[in-house]
């Protein structure tokens, strides 16, 4: 019986250090991930002194004044990574990140923006949408990262039981070189990961019987879901959600301008 009691502690041991080594792990995973966007940002910013730099700013004057300021060089970005397409803002959270694209959606799962093996993956562009954000539905993927990062914002939204943060800022930027998209905010909920809601909508018909399941699924009840049709283009954020793997967070919005930045460079 003595000798069963120390094979016992002997694997609560092993468990115990298995399960330190993995939170050790973890943390130097995420420790990776905020140096790598930090000195992104950094870099961004670093392009304010370049008077060549192709520049998003409110010092353009096709760009309203209310909409985020950011200078963003998307040729700088692009030679940091070939598969950028766009960059993300979701005003109420600051979720502030570059966009990919790639053939096959599970290069960035688990690869950053630089190219490394990471968990926290890399936003990402659905591979069969358009780069231009032109389809009836855009996905745009992310990881719910614990300590924040990526989407770990978004389920900020589904804990506000008032709505008070999304009324406050319902909005959504995409920037790319040539434009810069305005989307608001009309929808959040929880799905299975197997939920149809991840289906691709072309026709108008399509699009109608699709707005119906949003409405009777979301959570957000502030927007007149009545204003969509068949011409709104949506934007659909979605991330994981729980411990089981099987759940989705998903964040939707219709768009309401699109401004044209070609020949707009500083």
């Amino acid at each position: 019986m003595k000798k069963y009691y120390k094979v016992i502690n002997v694997l609560a041991i092993f468990v115990m250090l298995g399960c330190l080594l993995r939170i050790g792990w973890l943390m130097d995973q995420y420790e990776k991930s905020l140096q790598e966007y930090s000195t992104l940002q950094d870099t961004i910013e670093e392009t304010e002194t370049l008077e060549t730099a192709p520049l998003i700013s409110a010092e353009i004057p096709s760009i309203p004044e209310n909409y985020p300021q950011l200078r963003l060089d998307f040729d700088s970005l692009s030679s940091l990574n070939p598969d950028t397409v766009a960059w993300i803002y979701v005003d109420a959270l600051d979720v502030s990140y570059p966009v990919v694209q790639t053939v096959d959606d599970e290069i960035y799962l688990h690869k950053s923006f630089g190219g490394e093996e990471n968990i926290a993956g890399c936003i990402f562009l659905d591979a069969y949408n358009n780069p231009d954000f032109t389809s009836m539905n855009t996905f745009i993927f992310g990881h719910n990262m614990r300590n924040g990062t990526m989407f770990g914002k978004l389920k900020n939204f589904y804990q506000d039981e008032t709505a008070e943060l999304c009324n406050s800022a319902p909005w959504i930027y995409i920037f790319q070189k040539e434009q810069v998209i305005k989307y608001q905010i009309f929808s959040y909920y929880l799905v299975q990961n197997t939920s149809d809601i991840y289906r691709d909508v072309n026709t108008e018909e399509e699009y109608d019987e699709y707005i119906e399941e949003v409405t009777r699924l979301s959570l957000y009840k502030d927007y007149d879901l009545e204003q969509l049709n068949a011409a709104s283009h949506i934007l659909t954020l979605s991330t994981c959600s729980g411990t089981s793997g099987s759940k989705r967070f998903i964040v939707q919005a219709v768009e309401v301008e699109r401004i044209n930045l070609v020949g707009s460079d500083s």
